[in-house]
């Protein structure tokens, strides 16, 4: 099924969000995550020609952040569930990590059988974990929504109306 939506969204006009779109711009994330030569290149600020043209950010955010990890175990925080997808938890370099999501209640699909990943729920502004629990920490599309108003996303969270504090303050404390 996954393969006839690719094909299908090659063969036509390669519109964002029509039918096959997610499955080509997911197939194309993998692929890139795992492109060490790629990877390469954009930690030392090379982007290939055309890279990413015609999908969205996702693209580009996936291999930005998998460039910036180190290759080594690591225990690591995914701040917003970041990498709550079988394709990225698979990764090699995902694999060599003892990971921790942390989002605000559980998702479908989760990988709580995975070995190296464990789960935890609750609000970001809130974490119990001590001073440098994690060697690494990843976050996508997450801060910037912390302390806005994120009713439309299903959550009901207490926003912060004061404005001096930035949603960044809160993970200067997860190191």
């Amino acid at each position: 099924v996954r393969n006839y939506k690719i094909n299908a969204y090659l063969r036509g006009k390669r519109e964002p969000w029509s039918f096959g779109y997610n499955e080509f711009k997911f197939q194309e994330i993998e692929k890139n995550i795992s492109d060490l030569h790629l990877l390469k290149g954009l930690r030392n600020k090379q982007v290939p020609n055309n890279f990413g043209v015609g999908l969205d950010e996702r693209v580009f955010e996936y291999s930005w952040i998998f460039s910036r990890l180190s290759n080594k175990a690591a225990k690591m925080l995914d701040a917003g569930s970041t990498f709550n997808f079988k394709f990225v938890l698979n990764n090699e370099q995902v694999k060599k990590k003892d990971l921790c999501i942390f989002t605000f209640y559980p998702e479908t699909p989760s990988f709580p059988s995975m070995d190296n990943v464990t789960y935890k729920y609750g609000d970001l502004r809130e974490m119990e974990f001590q001073d440098e629990s994690f060697d690494e920490v990843v976050s996508k599309s997450t801060i910037e929504h912390i302390d806005m108003d994120n009713n439309i996303y299903g959550y009901d969270i207490e926003k912060n109306d004061d404005v001096k504090k930035k949603s960044y303050d809160y993970m200067l404390a997860v190191k």
